[in-house]
Parts: structure tokens; sequence; C-alpha cells
């Protein structure tokens, strides 16, 4: 049986455990990285003109714009460049990734069930009421933006495009915002997928 002391660190040995399952450099952010920067850089460089700069604000602008918008094309042509290829016989090799997968979770599975019943009771429950928490609380600020897709980051450049375009201030504030409030409800849902995952799990292993 599991020591009591290793019950403190169940979360981050189960994340580890996770963590291996996980398919490698499919959408290889490392390698793209410095396009995400360069993305940034080009974004920061059209603040001045959106928060109404004149000369060199417009210069900026004209400089960060095309910049933003090539990184982003090229971080675009790149994922879909690795993405796109995998859908060439897609069903079988989603089916042995599915069998290689299972045996991992199995495996899981068991290892969970090394923990008294009543740990992994009160784990599962300090989950669920994590989750509950954030339910009520997430939809206050980000609503549902983490499930549209690209299409709020979509919105908030044509925004900002505008903005500069008419040397509209609130129209390219209002870009900027629906740009950093997508950023952070994407980085939310992250914790709320991990979540949901450690629920699945400690549900599936059972009252043994």
């Amino acid at each position: 049986m599991t020591s009591e002391k290793g019950n403190t660190r169940l979360f981050q040995e189960l994340e580890a455990l996770l963590a291996e399952q996980e398919p490698k450099g499919v959408f290889k952010v490392e390698r793209d990285r410095w396009a995400a920067t360069t993305m940034l850089i080009g974004t920061l460089l059209t603040v001045p003109s959106i928060l109404g700069a004149k000369g060199w604000g417009i210069w900026s602008a004209a400089i960060g714009l095309p910049i933003e918008l090539c990184a982003l094309a090229v971080l675009t042509y790149r994922q879909l460049r690795d993405v796109i290829p995998e859908f060439v016989d897609a069903k079988r090799k989603f089916a042995v990734e599915l069998d290689s997968h299972f045996v991992e979770y199995e495996k899981i599975r068991v290892w969970l069930q090394s923990f008294a019943y009543e740990v992994r009771r009160r784990h599962l429950a300090y989950v669920e009421s994590r989750l509950e928490s954030m339910a009520r609380r997430y939809p206050l600020v980000f609503g549902a933006a983490d499930r549209l897709g690209v299409l709020p980051a979509l919105i908030g450049l044509f925004l900002q495009v505008q903005g500069i375009s008419s040397l509209s201030m609130a129209a390219g504030i209002v870009g900027l915002m629906v740009l950093l409030l997508y950023a952070m409800a994407l980085w939310m849902a992250r914790f709320r997928l991990q979540l949901e995952t450690y629920a699945r799990i400690l549900k599936a292993a059972g009252n043994e």
C-alpha cells in the first residue's frame, strides 16, 4: 500500500504518468516558438498607433502589422503542414494509438488502485469541488471563448487592423482586449481539462 506521505503527491505522480501518454511533437510548439514570439513583437509594435500616437506610432504600426501577419501565416502554414499528413490513413493510425494508450491507461488505473479507496475518494471529491468552483467563476469573464476555436482571435485581429487603418483607438483597444481574453481563456481551459482528466481516471479506478 502506498504510504500516507506519498498520498500528498498523488496528483504530481498522476500528471507525470499521463504526460507520458501525450503525443510527442505533433504540433511542434517548441520549434515554432520563434514565430509566436515574432507575432507578439509585431502586435506590440501596433500598440502606440492604437493608443493614438501619431508620426512614429503610425510608422511603428506599419512595420508591426506586416510582421504580425507574416508570423501568423508562417505559424499556420507550418502547423498545417505537420497536421495534414495525420489525416492519411487516419482511422488505422487512431486505432493503433488507442490500443497503445489503453495499455498505459490500464497501468495508471492499476497504480491508482494501490491507494486506499478512502484516499482516492477524498482526491476525487477535491477535484470535483475545484471543477464546480471553476464552472461558477470561469463564465463570468471568459464565457465560452475556449469553445469558439480561432474565431475570437480572428475577430480581435480584424478589430486591430480596423483600428489601425481608421486610426480608431476604441476599435484597436477592443481588438487587443479580445486577443488577450482569448489567450487567457485558452490558458484557463488547460487547467479545466486537466481536472476533468483526473476526475475521469479516479472514477475509473472504482471502489476496490
